[in-house]
């Protein structure tokens, strides 16, 4: 096998459609009935893009003017800015915040906050901003949402970023669709367009400006109102065909539990009692959320910062006793890791995990199931050591460049 075959199709993870199980809606109340977001996750073309509450910035807003002002932004320390002076910003028009109580707690969105607004990013900062992750470049480099209360005061800022690793509450976006001309021609009259300094959607074509569609919003061109919110983004070129919309998701499903996918120390724990094999802990949280009515769906989601699946990542590591309890418990033996299109039985076919491997194959996994560089787990396991790990590694590159390329940690079990 040719090292080659695998950069020769690397192309893939650029236009891979992006997995995920759980969706969010961001700005608005779930919809229980939503057949066409139904069909979305069913078909897994979902990406994601982290909400951080409560950046710390000086800022002075009020939703009709359509600006704001930040105040002092060397003060926030850092070489990647050295300026003491005020500068505006775009505000998109006020929408009122239509999320139920627990959708409302889990963004930290204050009781007092009735209406938002999108803040839009500063392009003049893209050269300066390096680390996404941070709340405050985030927030200058993407942009995010301003909640304000009654007498219009802002209460409280959240940034969007596409970086795994800056923790927050994760927003899932449908597939792009190819807008119409006549909406991104009114988008642009009413000067709602602003320009794109990130291609944070990951999209084939490249993306020059945008702008955010409240939930329900009725726009010109826009063949029915996005449920919940999403955005419109217009191509270079003054061609009329080359827009997209960009939706947000809610899940039809679990919408009062499951909704919401938070990367906190609880999240994060269950992973490291998986990676550390402990079988006990790790049956333990299966049987919570078996309780809870979130499994067995929640068991095939992916880790939000290596796209990998929790059995792909025990099979990796062999722990054979973890991925029995996992299938016992309903997980997908053929479910795939974000980027790669790799499954539990690739993982272990790399790891040398033969016994792992026949177990995934008396559960249902399909072994002849090929990923992104066509090659099934059967094969994976006929190679010889050096082209074992020149194949993990061009996975991760996979699954790295289907993230966002910030976040994911190298190793052997990612």
């Amino acid at each position: 096998i040719k090292a080659t075959a695998y950069n020769d199709h690397k192309l893939h993870a650029h236009i891979l459609k992006l997995t995920g199980e759980d969706t969010v809606d961001a700005v608005a109340q779930a919809d229980p009935e939503a057949d066409a977001e139904e069909e979305d996750r069913k078909s897994a073309n979902v990406g994601m893009l982290m909400l951080i509450p409560n950046v710390p910035m000086d800022i002075k807003a009020n939703p009709n003017t359509g600006v704001f002002m930040l105040s002092n932004l060397a003060k926030m320390g850092g070489s990647w800015v050295n300026l003491n002076a005020n500068w505006l910003g775009r505000l998109s028009a006020p929408g009122p915040i239509k999320m139920d109580e627990r959708a409302r707690a889990r963004a930290q969105i204050p009781e007092e906050a009735e209406t938002y607004c999108y803040a839009y990013p500063f392009v003049q900062f893209r050269q300066a901003l390096r680390d996404l992750t941070d709340p405050c470049q985030a927030f200058l480099a993407i942009g995010g949402f301003v909640y304000f209360d009654r007498a219009q005061r802002a209460v409280m800022i959240s940034a969007l970023s596409p970086a795994r690793g800056a923790g927050g509450t994760a927003v899932f976006y449908g597939r792009p669709k190819p807008a119409p001309g006549a909406l991104i021609s009114a988008l642009h009259m009413a000067e709602r367009m602003q320009k794109l300094p990130f291609d944070i959607f990951g999209q084939v074509m490249p993306m020059d400006a945008f702008a955010w569609i409240h939930p329900g919003e009725e726009v010109p061109g826009l063949p029915e109102p996005l449920k919940h919110g999403g955005f419109a983004c217009d191509g270079e070129g003054d061609a009329m065909n080359d827009g997209m919309l960009v939706p947000i998701l809610c899940r039809a499903k679990h919408c009062c539990g499951a909704v919401w996918t938070e990367v906190t120390a609880q999240q994060s724990d269950i992973w490291v009692r998986l990676q550390a094999g402990a079988l006990r802990a790790v049956q333990a949280w299966i049987s919570r959320r078996l309780e809870e009515g979130t499994g067995p769906a929640i068991f095939n989601q992916v880790k939000p910062d290596t796209g990998c699946t929790m059995l792909y990542t025990a099979a990796r590591l062999g722990k054979i006793a973890i991925v029995r309890a996992l299938l016992d418990a309903g997980a997908d033996p053929s479910a795939k890791c974000r980027g790669c299109g790799s499954s539990a039985a690739h993982g272990a076919a790399i790891g040398g995990h033969d016994a792992i491997v026949e177990l995934l194959g008396a559960s249902g996994a399909n072994l002849a199931q090929r990923n992104v560089v066509f090659l099934s787990a059967l094969e994976i396991q006929k190679m010889q050591p050096v082209q074992k790990k020149r194949f993990e590694r061009d996975m991760v590159e996979l699954r790295e460049e289907a993230l966002g390329g910030y976040t994911v940690a190298r190793g052997s079990a990612n």
